[in-house]
């Protein structure tokens, strides 16, 4: 992302702290990022999407893969440790990193989250993103279960904003039905 912490980023990096500290001080004498916040709470932040853009789009795709993967397993040790993590951003590494079937099970998450907030059209997002991810994966009763899960949340966040009369809340009831039966 934008706003990154010290620790995420050598934890991900294989980099010696020393020399992470240096490129770090490098970037920030260049205006490259700005450092926000004091002592533990420092976060990195870039100047601007674009130069993100330009670090992100240098890495093969392959290395941002794993990049992905080792971000989500460090922020599944932080929430084993007791940090709050916002599911949604691990649903987003693992969908980066290719790991569709952790993805879901954390964008699922983060709709059942957004649903207790009313959050509804968050939660929208997050069901259809999912849905979308569920149809490149091949057919299999998981597969099922989780669409069906992630359509019993999107009835729940599809009347409040969209009201009992329309189209997608007609389509989500009859595919939720279609999926009760093909279970």
């Amino acid at each position: 992302g934008r706003v990154f912490s010290f620790e995420l980023l050598a934890a991900v990096s294989q980099i010696e702290e020393l020399a992470l500290r240096r490129g770090l001080e490098d970037l920030l004498q260049a205006e490259l990022i700005h450092r926000r916040g004091v002592a533990s709470r420092v976060r990195y932040v870039f100047k601007h999407a674009l130069i993100q853009d330009a670090a992100y789009l240098s890495l093969l795709s392959s290395q941002r893969q794993q990049i992905h993967e080792r971000i989500a397993r460090i922020l599944e040790e932080l929430i084993s440790q007791g940090q709050e993590i916002e599911p949604e951003i691990l649903a987003h590494h693992f969908e980066k990193a290719g790991l569709i079937p952790e993805a879901l099970v954390h964008l699922q998450h983060a709709a059942q989250r957004a649903t207790q907030r009313s959050a509804y059209s968050e939660a929208l997002s997050h069901c259809r993103k999912g849905i979308e991810l569920l149809a490149d994966l091949p057919p299999s009763q998981q597969t099922l279960e989780q669409e069906l899960a992630l359509r019993s949340i999107m009835g729940v966040a599809l009347i409040p904003t969209q009201g009992y009369a329309s189209e997608e809340v007609e389509d989500n009831a009859v595919r939720s039905q279609h999926l009760c039966r093909e279970l």
